[in-house]
């Protein structure tokens, strides 16, 4: 009954009230407060919320859920005050004012919305929250639930370096980093930074320097920066303002450190940035088109690497912050069709990007384009071009010729784990190309036709992969794609979990079992429904 209250007023929470546990039946140790209208009600939370004292002392989070439709939060500030009417900011400080009598060991104030924009009441009612707890907060979410005006008007003795000194974690939009006042937050203890709906020259002043100018982020170790889009058309004017000064009527590029106010590197600021202790780093939609914008992380001891965004804009990752990681997640876009320019240039950067000599173990390349396949650097004999030598596992997301992978899987001597999505024939190909499976009298006699090495090509590649993933073939078996599997699993001989499509596994299986005297390896193979990266990059939800 108390929950079918709570909906018809727009709201709803987590909590069994009477029982004093969640839904699930759990101990709470969060409140989650979800909004289901443009105009919730919180007239009635007091009465229905009765939270009793050991219950309370339990509860470390609050967390402010907005589930309202898209259509509705596009318009649910048409007509009506962001701050509301008098008696709604009643009822608004009347609700904040309970929780924060009620709730004393706040730990955590978390934001979410389904979209990029939260209904007025939930907007305030954060902002009255994160000014009464803000200075015991270790965790801090708030990528778009909070008044930053109003937070910097209202908690002017609260919003400061005191205030923020015990946030370990903070989760933000740009916008309202930018709306806090410079020198807001205090970064000595942060952990975990993530940056969302950044703005390409968004500003750091929200940070507060050390005593020697810089902005020291001493025991950061997560750093995330999710920007809204990926170029910087529309920033001109912007650009034009911070990275140019006027002398003598001719304009001059203000350089990061060069003596100059503005420094232009992922984001903009006036004092220098440090990143002693970053170990994880992740850039979402990478706008900028100049090395530069990643020299501020050069000297920090980066050793996971996620990034996304058009391959024009990624090929400008300088190798010096590649070269020491030991895990990459490249996910490539905006790659034109075979036979042009930017395909041209692309195949150059893939190519080279293989080439760099890296420590990394574990890495995925994502390219999101099926029109061209992937090249790969060819190895001379006993020299291999492809500079990853400590690879263990790889996933490849892309269109790959089968001969391709086999020339990359050559020179990764360590590989021991491989997933490749998009093996698909390149019509170059003639050495794989098999016979019609209607010449032959039974399956038997069609694997037995496949001998376990091709004709041309070097029978063993890589002895040290043991786990392999191939992505190929369509719903109904053809006779093509099995040989290319076989062929496959004959260059790496050693592979002890399989993953395939299920029509095929039967068949590669028979096809070990009648090879059994070339393939002694092989029978241990065992067929798996997938298989799992170990080295997951860790990202801020």
């Amino acid at each position: 009954m108390q929950q079918q209250q709570q909906k018809r007023q727009g709201w709803e929470t987590n909590l069994v009230i009477a029982g004093g546990t969640s839904n699930s039946g759990q101990t709470a140790s969060r409140l989650q407060i979800q909004v289901h209208s443009k105009y919730p009600d919180y007239t009635g939370f007091v009465a229905a919320v009765a939270l009793d004292a050991a219950i309370a002392k339990e509860i470390k989070t609050i967390e402010l859920v907005d589930l309202e439709p898209r259509g509705a939060a596009a318009w649910m500030h048409q007509g009506r005050s962001s701050h509301g009417s008098d008696s709604e900011q009643q009822v608004l400080q009347r609700t904040a004012n309970y929780l924060i009598n009620r709730l004393p060991g706040i730990r955590s104030i978390v934001c979410k919305s389904a979209w990029d924009t939260c209904c007025a009441a939930n907007t305030q009612l954060a902002t009255k929250l994160v000014l009464h707890y803000l200075p015991q907060l270790t965790s801090w979410q708030a990528p778009v639930a909070v008044d930053a005006a109003l937070l910097r008007a209202s908690g002017a003795n609260r919003v400061g370096h005191a205030a923020t000194e015990s946030l370990t974690a903070l989760q933000i939009e740009t916008k309202v980093l930018g709306r806090l006042g410079a020198g807001t937050i205090r970064v000595s203890c942060l952990k975990q930074l993530h940056l969302r709906q950044a703005e390409p020259y968004f500003s750091w002043a929200a940070f507060a320097a050390d005593s020697s100018g810089c902005v020291r982020f001493e025991n950061l170790h997560t750093l995330a920066i999710n920007f809204e889009r990926d170029d910087v058309a529309n920033d001109t004017h912007r650009i034009e303002a911070l990275l140019y000064s006027e002398d003598g009527g001719s304009r001059q590029l203000l350089a990061a450190g060069a003596g100059n106010d503005a420094r232009v590197t992922m984001g903009v600021n006036r004092r220098p940035l440090a990143f002693p202790s970053l170990n994880e780093l992740s850039v979402q939609r990478v706008p900028y088109t100049y090395e530069a914008a990643w020299s501020m992380f050069l000297e920090s001891p980066v050793r996971r690497l996620t990034v996304t965004g058009k391959f024009g804009h990624l090929r400008y990752i300088p190798a010096a912050l590649l070269a020491p990681l030991h895990t990459l997640d490249v996910n490539m876009y905006g790659i034109a069709t075979a036979g042009g320019a930017v395909h041209a240039r692309f195949t150059a950067f893939f190519k080279q990007l293989l080439e760099y000599a890296l420590k990394v173990q574990s890495a995925w390349l994502r390219v999101a384009s099926d029109t061209f396949p992937l090249s790969v650097p060819s190895s001379t004999g006993h020299h291999h071009s492809v500079g990853w030598s400590a690879l263990r596992e790889l996933n490849i997301v892309g269109y790959l010729p089968p001969l391709g992978l086999v020339a990359l899987v050559g020179q990764l001597p360590c590989l021991v784990r491989l997933l490749v999505y998009r093996v698909v024939m390149d019509a170059s190909e003639t050495l794989l190309s098999s016979e019609s499976s209607s010449e032959f009298a039974s399956v038997d006699e069609l694997l037995l036709a496949m001998p376990p090495s091709t004709p041309g090509s070097r029978a063993v590649t890589n002895k040290a992969v043991r786990e392999l993933q191939l992505h190929m073939g369509g719903s109904q078996v053809r006779a093509s794609t099995l040989q290319v599997l076989c062929f496959l699993l004959t260059t790496m001989p050693c592979v002890r979990k399989l993953a395939i499509k299920p029509g095929y596994r039967p068949l590669v299986r028979r096809f070990v079992e009648l090879h059994a005297d070339k393939l002694p390896e092989l029978q241990e193979l065992q067929m798996v429904h997938q298989i799992y990266m170990s080295h997951v990059p860790q990202q801020m939800q």
